[in-house]
């Protein structure tokens, strides 16, 4: 959803010491049960963020962090990054009078590429989020560049790897059988599904325990577990490189570079390494020892080399590995096996290249629940147990993107109507997504039908048990990643209302019985980034609940100009789209105007209403105006000069000013 201004909030994981992976699955929205060392009943938090910004919040919004002791005390600010933390322990008095929500301090590192094509990590300062379209491409991101070229498109076949690890003070609690399991039916059923049939990924060839199932373990390393829970960086890549070699008995890892280049990349086999103990994201912060689950690379600990090949490098954005701990739980009685939505992510970054969906500073939650790389990962319907038992679809623009999906381009002077098929019911993907374009390339709209149907069923955990209608998207193109205001990716919700930091709700989707009409003039509307009007129009016709729902396209060739700041004359408008009128307002500043006047100016009564002691009945719009100022120069269709005084309003058509 296009918005306005707004200083943005930096949310920076507070336990941060060492270097972090580059992405990474968002923390479970689940409520967490920790305890104190003192003992008490269990305390009920949330942990916020994603691996390298994250931190622990009470319910009622204060951060919280340990002591040197293992005590949960309130954040009351920051000595550089090191929380400083209150007297008062949590949970056994209300936060103090003295202390305010959300204490975060005003740095935060990520992940970016060098000249050298490796990930390093770097420290950045807040900074007032940007929101122009010409500043969103600048955007401190982890990664400023389009998906890896070689990163598969359309119909695919690939290989995963599991390699299991356990350790001297820590064995596993889940049988190899169980993740051969999910590797066999749950993964490759999921991708199947989301991509209509063109994604097959099977099980790598290995000879481990059941040979060829794709999981090679449990293998017990001789050392700790390195626990390093929401602190990731070189000890979690360097327990990959270990687990690696330990699997290369196992494996025939040459025989999967494919392309003969020396390196097994991801897209010719991805290598999973689950670590035996328990997942952060979900819980961690009440369990150990963990980790939490991400996607990285090896070349910070040195590449290993097995069969002559190098294994685990970024090469490129080509290559790396994942890794999730194997238990997932939050409170005594919820200890389960780790469901796939974490691994699935995950494999999304690893073999398809997809960016995280989510916003990475954690200002706002990016597109909330609606996709699988971004909150939808923890996606559950209610016949589900767990969060994450069954992640959302990807949003229409992965499935554009990797061309699992052709999108139906429509638009036109002439409305259009069209049946969007629900994206979870369809078995081919015809007709699931539409496409509208803009006069800028890199710009656009793709418009779905989300349903409870299929792995959409994930969405009721944030929707509520019935839901459906369109989501439409807006695409910038020219944006790396959905951090800030301006996004990659943004949906346009159609209550209004932005999705902040929640997961969003049943009315962000465009049905019969909520908002229906998607135009130049609603709130969201179809201008671009900069505010230039594109008078494209979309209109439900149908209720939340149908598979096919009737969708009317339209498409101007011409269109007024958008309000916007502008000079003297008209050519500072926008005559990319159609020409454009530059008015002056009631303090003399020039400004294009949109629609000629009935989206630009004020209703009046009376000329004493207006600032500019007009008020004029306008034919166009069918109710009196305050007519503005004129600009100078080059101009069209300029506002009578004349006044008819306080009771009978002059007609703007009189002077010329045409309707379309």
């Amino acid at each position: 959803m296009k918005t306005n201004a707004r200083l943005f909030i930096l949310l920076f994981g507070l336990f941060l010491l060492v270097p972090a992976p580059a992405l990474a699955v968002p923390a479970c929205p689940d409520p967490v049960e920790i305890t104190q060392p003192t003992g008490g009943p269990p305390i009920k938090v949330f942990l916020k963020g994603m691996e390298w910004n994250n931190w622990v919040e009470t319910k009622e919004g204060y951060t919280i962090a340990r002591d040197n002791a293992g005590n949960w005390r309130y954040v009351k600010g920051y000595e550089g990054e090191k929380p400083v933390l209150d007297s008062a322990l949590v949970g056994q008095i209300p936060p103090p009078a003295h202390l305010s929500p959300k204490k975060l301090p005003a740095q935060y590192k990520k992940m970016s590429v060098n000249s050298s094509g490796h990930e390093v990590l770097s420290t950045y300062n807040v900074l007032p989020e940007q929101t122009s379209e010409e500043s969103a491409s600048a955007d401190f991101a982890p990664y400023g560049r389009e998906i890896s070229q070689v990163a598969p498109k359309g119909t695919f076949t690939g290989k995963i790897l599991f390699i299991l690890v356990k350790f001297n003070d820590r064995g596993n609690y889940y049988s190899a059988a169980k993740f051969a399991t999910l590797l066999k039916s749950n993964i490759k059923a999921y991708y199947s599904k989301a991509s209509y049939g063109k994604v097959t990924l099977n099980p790598a060839a290995e000879s481990h325990g059941t040979a060829n199932d794709g999981v090679v373990g449990w293998i017990k390393l001789n050392r700790n577990h390195p626990n390093t829970q929401n602190n990731s960086g070189n000890a979690n890549a360097l327990l990959t490189k270990q687990a690696i070699l330990a699997a290369n008995k196992y494996v025939n890892f040459a025989a999967y570079d494919t392309n003969g280049d020396g390196y097994v990349d991801s897209h010719e086999l991805a290598v999973v390494v689950i670590v035996a103990g328990w997942e952060y994201s979900y819980g961690g912060a009440a369990y150990s020892p963990s980790v939490w689950g991400h996607k990285w690379s090896l070349d910070s600990v040195g590449i290993p080399v097995v069969d002559g090949k190098y294994v685990g490098a970024y090469h490129n954005g080509n290559g790396g590995y994942a890794q999730y701990g194997e238990i997932h739980q939050s409170n005594a009685s919820n200890k389960h096996i780790a469901t796939i939505g974490i691994m699935v992510h995950e494999l999304g970054h690893l073999i398809f290249g997809l960016p995280d969906l989510y916003d990475t500073d954690y200002s706002t939650s990016g597109i909330g629940a609606f996709c699988v790389m971004s909150g939808g990962s923890w996606g559950q319907g209610t016949a589900d147990a767990w969060a994450g038992q069954r992640p959302v679809l990807p949003s229409a623009w992965i499935k554009v993107d990797r061309k699992w999906v052709t999108p139906v381009t429509v638009g036109g002077t002439t409305a259009v109507l069209r049946n969007v098929i629900a994206a979870g019911y369809s078995t081919t993907g015809t007709n699931t997504v539409y496409k509208v374009t803009t006069p800028v390339a890199s710009q656009y709209f793709l418009v779905e039908n989300r349903r409870p149907v299929g792995y959409d069923l994930g969405l009721q955990r944030y929707l509520g048990t019935s839901f459906g209608g369109l989501a439409i998207w807006h695409i910038n193109n020219a944006k790396a990643n959905n951090d800030g205001a301006i996004r990659k990716v943004d949906l346009e919700e159609a209550d209004g209302t932005q999705m902040g930091t929640s997961s969003g709700s049943k009315t962000d989707l465009w049905y019969v019985g909520n908002k229906v009409k998607f135009d130049n003039r609603t709130n969201p509307n179809t201008r671009l980034y900069n505010g230039d009007s594109t008078c494209i129009e979309i209109i439900s016709k149908s209720g939340p609940a149908v598979n096919a729902h009737s969708t009317s396209f339209k498409k101007p060739a011409t269109c007024p100009c958008s309000p916007k700041a502008c000079g003297l004359y008209k050519g500072d408008c926008n005559p990319k789209i159609s020409p454009c009128y530059c008015w002056k307002d009631s303090n003399g500043k020039g400004w294009c105007s949109d629609d000629f006047w009935c989206n630009s100016f004020p209703d009046c009564t009376v000329n004493s209403d207006c600032a500019s002691g007009v008020c004029a009945y306008d034919s166009c719009c069918g109710v009196p105006k305050c007519a503005p100022k004129t600009c100078t120069g080059n101009i069209q269709g300029a506002p009578p000069a004349k006044s008819s005084g306080n009771s009978s309003p002059y007609e703007f058509g009189e002077t010329g000013a045409s309707c379309r």
